[in-house]
């Protein structure tokens, strides 16, 4: 009995070392080593490249277990493009997303004035191309909202950034400004797929094991 306890009061300490073991590359916040695999839809609207106008769109939500990232892909005047959300990045977005909520419905959203930066910016890796995706940055994105013919959105802003491919196979030299706008009921799609519990949920549903395959050190 006493050996089995100390074998289940061990496995956390065993499942590290294994995961840590010499000659393995892995990321920090790995959660499981498997390829990027689709979770989602969120719907969303967004703006052209000069910040005008809300097109109604979707955007593919994909999640990475190698690095812990959620990709979401979507087009922006027919360029296909990716932000990443590393589990920072969506630690900040959910507690925005919470905070707008809860102002929301004690409607203390404030109408006049710029509130587009209110929750923060934060950095993330984006991609971007026409034909075909050979553009990198990484970009700042504005969390806040805005409200648009009386009626409240929260909003990600991101702005031009130069592109880190440029003249190394490249020739876009930068992305385009544009925003991203949820209704309550789209920021509440967008936002599930953002919970970390949720995200290792899913691992059980592709049959994706967190369990290391590296061989071990004796």
């Amino acid at each position: 009995m006493k050996t089995k306890i100390l074998l289940i009061a061990f496995v956390p300490f065993l499942l590290t070392a294994c995961a840590s073991s010499p000659g393995t590359q892995i990321h920090e916040d790995m959660v499981a080593n498997a390829d990027p695999y689709k979770i989602g839809v969120t719907g969303l609207s967004i703006s052209d490249f000069l910040g005008i106008g809300m097109n109604l769109k979707s955007a593919d939500m994909i999640f990475a277990p190698r690095t812990n990232t959620v990709v979401m892909e979507f087009k922006v005047q027919g360029n296909t493009t990716r932000l990443h959300f590393s589990r920072s990045d969506r630690d900040l977005l959910l507690a925005a997303i919470t905070s707008y909520l809860e102002s929301f419905e004690e409607r203390t959203l404030i109408e006049d004035g710029k509130q587009d930066r209110v929750y923060g910016t934060f950095k993330s890796l984006m991609e971007w191309g026409l034909l075909t995706v050979n553009a990198k940055a990484t970009a700042k994105v504005h969390v806040g909202y805005e409200f648009k013919k009386d009626s409240p959105y929260f909003i990600l802003i991101v702005p031009e950034v130069a592109n880190e491919l440029y003249n190394k196979g490249s020739v876009i030299k930068q992305s385009g400004y544009f925003q991203i706008f949820f209704t309550r009921s789209q920021l509440a799609e967008f936002g599930e797929m953002l919970i970390q519990e949720y995200l290792e949920s899913t691992l059980e549903e592709q049959n994706i094991s967190r369990a290391s395959s590296d061989p071990d050190m004796y």
